[in-house]
């Protein structure tokens, strides 16, 4: 086994996949299962999120709109029932937004409560686990989270630890200890240095009579040289990445880098047109959000035994469908709702717009986000399931903005006393965070924040 997916993410699809051959033979039926489940969760997350933003003060018609569109929106329920990483990355990803955004609208106070903070780092973990990417969204946010709370202790420790607990597992326990022992290799460095070697590539087809003998050797022993810019497509990165030699020594990638660099500061403008031929389709109206209508098929074993399919049965189906969905995609002004780019670029930029022009501070809540966006552009293709946890969380991203605004008119101690407010049917002590706040004997405005301790809030 390779480490080239998510160990975790083989896992769990294995095991769906092992139990399915054992009772019928192929993997039909496990498929089908996880995909079932991997929906019912995408429904209870998104359910619980939206009702959630209505608690905290959402305007029954964003809140109505936000429902609207996890229902709707077809690229949102072919995704979630899709068996892609992404979009088993996106079932923790939601419940770890809103964990932010509760932390940013409570000022940091909700991470008083230790099952807040469990389910925190538990939410973190699991990104760290289904993908890569995942340890970069975590780090990033627990950085900023620690400085913009590092006055309030319970919020900055529950961003401490949620950074620094899944690193330890994905960092140091798995490469140290479970992959010796189950005999797992690490992935290779070409999944890293993917969007330079597509750099390089472009520079050789555009420049080719303009890269020095060392610069050519030093290429020469991590890529196919002589085939890298025919191999070249503006596109597609992974034609380029596969002419990686395993064989490459850390040595070898050192003197790799310093060609590149060099060749780079050459040659900026060949770079820049690598790096934007993909990225302009996240950034720019040009692609709509493709959904996945077919699965692959699949043999397995010396018989090539069919283990996954597509039936013929629903053919008629899945191809109406599909083209229904293309034919909407492809109509001026109609297809804004379908633009790839309205989620992943147009929408944050118009809500950091918002909270700067209102002077909110709740930046943290933008970090996993940008962090996505940012690996969207360096993706080695485009295709939305790179985005697909961004798309989960986009009306999520505008509601909680909203409810920031509404709360920026008000001082700590109303937020408090709205929260403590007992839902219907329900009774007994709040906890110590939603408790209203009171005046010391210095005048000043103070509440509990949890384990006996209390904070200032105006």
């Amino acid at each position: 086994m390779v480490d080239h997916h998510p160990v975790f993410t083989t896992w769990v699809y294995g095991a769906f996949g092992w139990l399915s051959d054992r009772l019928t033979g192929d993997w039909m039926a496990g498929v089908a299962a996880f995909c079932i489940l991997q929906g019912v969760l995408h429904v209870v997350a998104f359910a619980a999120a939206v009702a959630y933003l209505r608690r905290v003060g959402c305007p029954p018609v964003l809140n109505l709109l936000a429902f609207a569109y996890f229902a709707l929106a077809p690229f949102v329920s072919t995704w979630a029932l899709c068996m892609v990483k992404d979009s088993f990355f996106g079932l923790f990803y939601v419940p770890y937004f809103m964990l932010v955004f509760e932390t940013v609208r409570t000022r940091g106070a909700c991470m008083a409560r230790p099952r807040n903070v469990a389910a925190f780092v538990l939410c973190a973990l699991g990104l760290c686990l289904t993908k890569k990417t995942g340890i970069f969204v975590v780090a990033a946010t627990a950085v900023v989270g620690i400085v913009a709370y590092r006055r309030t202790k319970a919020a900055w420790e529950a961003f401490l630890m949620q950074g620094l607990l899944p690193a330890v597992v994905v960092m140091v326990l798995f490469p140290l200890l479970v992959f010796p022992a189950l005999n797992i290799q690490a992935g290779g460095a070409q999944e890293t240095l993917g969007p330079l070697f597509q750099q390089t590539a472009r520079c050789i087809r555009d420049y080719p009579k303009d890269v020095s003998p060392e610069e050519k050797a030093a290429i020469s022993a991590v890529l196919d040289y002589d085939r890298l810019a025919e191999q070249y497509q503006f596109d597609f990165e992974d034609s380029v990445k596969y002419r990686y030699n395993l064989n490459a020594t850390r040595a070898d990638l050192v003197r790799y880098l310093q060609a590149y660099a060099a060749m780079g500061l050459r040659h900026p403008d060949s770079y820049f047109g690598a790096l934007m031929s993909l990225a302009g389709f996240y950034v720019a109206p040009t692609a709509p959000i493709n959904i996945r209508m077919v699965t692959v098929d699949t043999k397995m074993g010396d018989e090539q035994r069919y283990m996954l399919w597509n039936p013929d049965e629903l053919n008629g189906l899945r191809n109406g469908l599909d083209e229904a969905y293309d034919a909407v995609a492809k109509m001026p002004v109609a297809d804004l709702p379908l633009l790839l780019v309205t989620y992943v670029f147009w929408l944050p930029a118009l809500l950091a717009f918002v909270a700067f022009r209102n002077r909110l501070r709740c930046w943290t809540l933008f970090v996993p986000a940008l962090v996505l966006l940012g690996f969207c552009v360096i993706a080695p293709v485009y295709d939305a399931r790179y985005a697909v946890p961004i798309l989960d969380a986009a009306p999520l991203f505008f509601c909680g903005v909203v409810v920031l605004l509404k709360h920026s008119t008000m001082d700590a101690s109303t937020i408090w006393r709205n929260d403590a407010r007992p839902e219907p049917g329900r009774t007994g002590r709040q906890p110590a965070e939603c408790q209203p706040a009171r005046r010391d004997n210095h005048g000043v405005e103070v509440r509990h924040a949890g384990d006996g301790g209390m904070l200032r809030t105006a």
